[in-house]
């Protein structure tokens, strides 16, 4: 959970969409038993706000995010696509990803679980982008080929093509329908001498938004690939299939190499042990959708005597949604 919502945190922290991790989801659960259990299990997720409504069975709104900066509309797959249908076959493959649908009554808990701390506390939907170790990256290596020329030796610029390769990202969303609020140990409460299970209740309307969202961190993600690995392959291809003239030297010959590299990449530089780097930065902005736009809150808690269940709506009329990936992610 991140520092700004440990104490009086709004009920919207348990239910942002959530930003990227450079490491292997995990599952971490203590299991306390009772009624306390449940109560802070709430705080944790949600924030003091949450927790006292449970205890007091009101609720509030939270206040929204600020307003995302008007633009173009938001980047599709497809618009990320053409660049790469553009480049010369073979340059890099990318893997976009899809949102899946987590369905209820575990929907909740099998996103909860998954939960990391680089994750930005994300249990409306999650998705977890990968670090630049999971990529593969292009492969720059100039050489110069040496011939014999009267008494002494030139030497042709050479380089191998390349190819970098993108990686899936793990990405969930709740589906429309009533979700376990908290693992089972602790998901019940007596109302009235009866037992009633707290939900998570989900709109259709509600489940497309979440993707909606889950989906811009996965463009994001796309868009940083292009720009960097993707855009140095396709770079590196191109010096690749250039005829240099012969250099007198074989640093000259590499020196040629490199500066016709250079050109093509303003932002990125030519040293390889530099890229992941840059990559990584790239990834990590996606998280500014969270910390800016991505918030879904819970609304007021309700008992249904017919169903005893304890009804925590979903409240997603402050999610902000369509800030183009071209506006989030950039060298």
């Amino acid at each position: 959970m991140r520092e700004a919502e440990r104490a009086e945190g709004p009920a919207r922290a348990a239910l942002t969409t959530s930003g990227p991790t450079t490491s292997p989801p995990a599952v971490a659960r203590t299991a306390v038993a009772g009624g306390a259990a449940r109560i802070l299990a709430l705080q944790r997720l949600a924030g003091n706000a949450a927790a006292t409504a449970m205890v007091t069975g009101r609720g509030s709104r939270p206040p929204g995010p600020a307003a995302a900066a008007s633009g173009p509309r938001a980047a599709t797959p497809s618009d990320l696509a053409r660049a790469e249908h553009d480049a010369p076959a073979g340059t890099h493959a990318a893997h976009l990803g899809t949102p899946a649908a987590q369905a209820p009554p575990s929907g909740f808990q099998v996103i909860a679980g998954r939960r990391t701390q680089a994750s930005l506390s994300g249990t409306a939907g999650l998705t977890l982008i990968q670090h630049s170790g999971a990529f593969t990256p292009p492969q720059w290596l100039p050489d110069a080929r040496p011939r014999k020329a009267g008494n002494g030796t030139l030497w042709t610029p050479t380089v191998a093509p390349t190819q970098a390769t993108d990686v899936t990202h793990d990405s969930l969303f709740l589906a429309a329908g009533d979700h376990d609020m908290f693992p089972a140990a602790t998901n019940t409460e007596e109302v009235g001498g009866q037992t009633y299970r707290h939900v998570l209740r989900v709109t259709p309307a509600q489940s497309g938004l979440i993707q909606q969202g889950e989906q811009e961190h996965l463009n994001d993600a796309a868009l940083a690939f292009a720009l960097t690995y993707g855009a140095i392959a396709n770079a590196i291809n191109e010096v690749a299939a250039l005829t240099l003239q012969p250099r007198s030297t074989r640093e000259d010959a590499i020196a040629a190499l490199v500066a016709e590299l250079d050109a093509r990449l303003p932002g990125l530089g030519t040293s390889p042990g530099g890229w992941p780097a840059i990559l990584d930065r790239l990834l990590s902005a996606s998280s500014q959708r969270d910390q800016s736009w991505h918030y879904a809150g819970l609304g007021t808690r309700r008992n249904v005597a017919s169903s005893r269940l304890i009804v925590w709506p979903l409240d997603t009329s402050h999610l902000n949604l369509g800030v183009p990936s071209s506006q989030v992610v950039h060298l």
